[in-house]
């Protein structure tokens, strides 16, 4: 059975990752689950977009669940005429 050196196998990631790529490696121990390894500051990188994408998501059904509370406020000055 051969040993995995994770630091060789990041650096080959590292050498052979074309750019706007992120090296990674993926391994696995026979019959375990898949793991992958990468840069700390691309893990970084992608968890910044990651809560990025969530604070804008979070924003907008905050801004829907707005326009429905102004669309019912219409309906309902509307139905007091």
């Amino acid at each position: 059975m051969e040993k995995l050196n994770l630091e060789d196998a990041m650096s080959q990631s590292v050498r052979d990752a074309k750019q706007n790529e992120i090296p990674i490696v993926a391994h696995r121990k026979n019959r375990h689950e898949w793991l992958i390894t990468m840069r700390a500051i691309d893990w970084f990188t992608i968890f910044r977009e990651f809560e990025a994408g969530t604070d804008l998501k979070l924003r907008y059904q905050g801004w829907l669940a707005n326009q429905e509370v102004k669309e019912r406020e219409i309906v309902n000055a509307e139905g007091t005429d």
